[in-house]
């Protein structure tokens, strides 16, 4: 993840295909910058071990057809949980009134305990 920065919300599907695992993504909130010192950025947002574990997702600003496992500087994302996310933007709102973590906890609140066990990749653009 790198200067600029978006929530991808979804679900991770279990299911290895070609040795990924899918992320379905449901809704996306540009964050623009969010900066380095943000609790959302100190989360286990990057996969260490991609040999290990590989996501893919189609990219918002893609094509279409084209699955993405890495973010455009070259991280690695795995899904986080919407209420670890919660509790960071809630940490991050108490340092600063940026209005688009309003937008995003708004919305994360309103899908944390859905029954689709939904989560966040942070990829950064």
């Amino acid at each position: 993840m790198g200067y600029e920065t978006q929530l991808l919300i979804g679900k991770a599907i279990d299911m290895e295909f070609q040795g990924k695992k899918y992320f379905m993504v449901y809704a996306t909130i540009d964050m623009c910058k969010m900066g380095y010192d943000s609790a959302v950025y100190d989360l286990p947002w990057k996969n260490e071990n991609p040999d290990d574990e590989m996501w893919e997702w189609y990219a918002p600003t893609g094509d279409g057809n084209t699955a993405v496992c890495e973010d455009r500087y070259g991280d690695y994302p795995q899904p986080v949980p919407i209420a670890d996310v919660v509790e960071a933007l809630r940490a991050d709102m108490k340092v600063s009134d940026y209005r688009r973590d309003r937008w995003a906890m708004a919305l994360l609140e309103s899908m944390v305990n859905d029954s689709e066990n939904l989560s966040v990749l942070l990829w950064g653009h």
